[in-house]
């Protein structure tokens, strides 16, 4: 009887050592080896302590959830945060509530994707997921879903990566200046601010000296700001996808550099703050794109070219952008700024659903200066009816054989012309003159002063109304009518509209037949 009582004694004690939480006790007492060859036998404790989740460090789920994750997060382990509700057909997921997520050097955190699910708490009013600070390096975002709760936040992007602008790593087990980090497979919705912001400060303009980083498999959903604001160097980027968003759906600031970009897409830009209805905003040097998609009922530009310089060329495709009311100048599937330089792409512009509510170009070269790129070479098949196939600047450097110049629109050149100099730049007679290519007239090659003054050098058509005003600067400048008289005088002014052809120059004070 005693033996029984001893050895139920000792299954009981041996029971509550297996349940126990402390140290050395529970799962510390079980045995564990992987079944794969070479494998090594160690405790169920420490396998269980390969990863942390949230709930190791209180009960989620219930209620505001910011501590748990904040522990796990510092607890220098990798972080698994598996999905509150089994994934079983569409049945909606229940989220984590978290005010904010900091991450800090190092930090793995990583979900199911698709269904591991935090939310904003109401009020919040800030970033949701941030750094810690700019020298956070070697860290891991991944297969999250994440939602600003837009609906109860008035401020604050779902993810907000502020890095450094100097290539300083605080973390970095390798010694190396750079980063090298991971974000990946994120699906971020419903945000007061922008969906998804990388950049190296909180107000726009610097650079993330990001260092190799990856970033993939990202899409926003209805965020009140940009879809993406992306201002980093050293970056492959790949399966961006942002849409429904109040402003511009991705933007890449000037400063951006060294990226390899593939797979842009942007959608239903601009729904809110109409002025800003650009779909997407290309910028930087020294960079690679290519497969950039602009999609559907976009209140803006199409395409926008910024600051941008590209060598290879950019595949693109433009769908359905248009006018709608209330955003004011004519858009553009394709907005070239004259701060772009020595860029080539080629591509598809689409119209859908009809004819766009308002005025619309297909190619618009946005100038605010004398003159906009020396090198460009636009490829495009176009489909729909527009305002102008070229509208705004459309007088081009022309400096020699050696410069790319060119526009071709469904396989008809539009404008491009590679000629020599009309005269060696040291022997041009009046200084402040140079050689262009005008697309208003019908590619002509024009002499263009400093102070604007356009010479043709090649008769171009016009009717008597719409000659140019006789002057000075104009003078030995030739042309030709296409209304003139039937037997003109030689030396007379072109002045009663008739149905021919005529030849005619400029003395300086009138146009003349001749």
């Amino acid at each position: 009887m005693s033996a029984d009582f001893t050895a139920r004694g000792l299954a009981r004690q041996t029971s509550q050592r297996l349940a126990s939480t402390a140290v050395g006790e529970g799962a510390a007492l079980i045995g564990f080896r992987n079944p794969v060859a070479g494998a090594f036998g160690r405790s169920a404790a420490d396998k269980l302590a390969d990863w942390v989740t949230p709930a190791d460090f209180g009960p989620v789920g219930t209620g505001d959830d910011t501590a748990a994750f904040a522990a796990a997060l510092q607890s220098g382990k990798a972080v698994y945060v598996p999905p509150l509700t089994p994934v079983a057909g569409n049945k909606p997921q229940v989220p984590y509530m978290v005010s904010q997520l900091v991450i800090p050097n190092g930090a793995m955190l990583v979900g199911q994707f698709g269904a591991s699910y935090i939310k904003q708490i109401a009020g919040a009013n800030r970033d949701l997921v941030v750094l810690a600070n700019q020298n956070v390096s070697n860290f891991a975002i991944d297969g999250l879903m994440l939602d600003g709760n837009s609906a109860n936040n008035t401020s604050g992007c779902g993810v907000n990566l502020i890095g450094n602008t100097l290539s300083v790593a605080n973390y970095n087990p390798q010694s190396h200046p750079d980063p090298y980090c991971y974000i990946g497979n994120l699906f971020i919705f419903n945000t007061a601010g922008d969906g998804f912001r990388v950049a190296g400060a909180a107000t726009d303009g610097q650079a993330w000296r990001a260092g190799g980083t990856v970033i993939e498999n990202v899409r926003t959903l209805a965020s009140r700001g940009r879809g993406a604001y992306l201002s980093l160097v050293d970056t492959y980027i790949s399966s961006l996808d942002c849409g429904d968003c109040g402003r511009q759906a991705v933007v890449f600031s000037p400063n951006c550099g060294s990226l390899t970009v593939r797979g842009v897409k942007g959608w239903y830009s601009g729904q809110i703050d109409k002025t800003q209805g650009e779909c997407i905003v290309l910028a930087g040097f020294g960079n690679s794109f290519d497969q950039i998609f602009a999609q559907n009922n976009i209140p803006g530009h199409g395409i926008v070219f910024d600051n941008f310089v590209l060598s290879q060329a950019l595949s693109l495709r433009v769908q359905g952008a248009g006018n709608v009311a209330g955003f004011g100048a004519t858009p553009a599937y394709i907005s070239i700024r004259d701060t772009c330089n020595s860029f080539r792409v080629e591509g598809v512009c689409t119209q859908i659903g009809g004819a766009p509510a308002g005025a619309i170009n297909l190619i618009e070269f946005a100038n605010t200066s004398a003159s906009v790129s020396a090198k460009f070479d636009i490829n495009l098949t176009s489909e729909g009816s527009y305002t102008a196939m070229l509208a705004g600047e459309t007088q081009f450097p022309v400096l020699g054989g050696s410069v790319l110049q060119s526009i071709v629109i469904n396989g008809q050149q539009q404008l491009g012309r590679a000629v020599a100099p009309v005269w060696p730049a040291a022997q041009n007679p009046s200084s402040g003159w140079a050689e262009y290519c005008d697309a208003s007239m019908a590619n002509a090659l024009v002499l263009r002063s400093s102070t604007g003054v356009v010479v043709p050098l090649t008769p171009v058509a016009y009717t008597i109304a719409t000659l140019p005003a006789a002057s000075a600067a104009q003078k030995g400048a030739r042309a030709y009518v296409t209304n003139g008289a039937a037997a003109p005088a030689l030396g007379s002014v072109p002045s009663t509209a008739g149905t021919t052809y005529c030849p005619v120059y400029c003395d300086g004070a009138a146009w003349r037949y001749g």
